[in-house]
């Protein structure tokens, strides 16, 4: 788990950006393959998410042996997740 991983659970607004600020990588995968912005959709930390993405981590567009985040949120049936990631995605936002 990588320290952003760490702080996303407490869905503290004020330490993502800190956390990013003085270098967190964004993109890191845990043992798990993935990201902090993967852990925060399949856990629903909604808060997270929108930290996480406020403050320039990309969606991850590209599959890894696990789901990138869009596809956990749609799996897990987070549909307020999915339309918050493919509005940043598409940069439209959705009805």
């Amino acid at each position: 788990m990588t320290l952003l991983q760490s702080a996303i659970p407490k869905q503290d607004l004020s330490i993502v950006p800190l956390l990013i600020k003085y270098g967190a990588q964004t993109h890191a995968q845990s043992y798990y393959q993935r990201t902090a912005l993967i852990t925060a959709t399949k856990n629903g930390w909604l808060n997270s998410v929108r930290s996480l993405l406020n403050n320039g981590t990309e969606i991850d567009l590209y599959p890894t042996e696990y789901s990138p985040a869009l596809t956990c949120a749609l799996y897990s049936r987070k549909i307020h997740y999915a339309r918050l990631l493919i509005e940043r995605v598409a940069n439209i936002p959705i009805l």
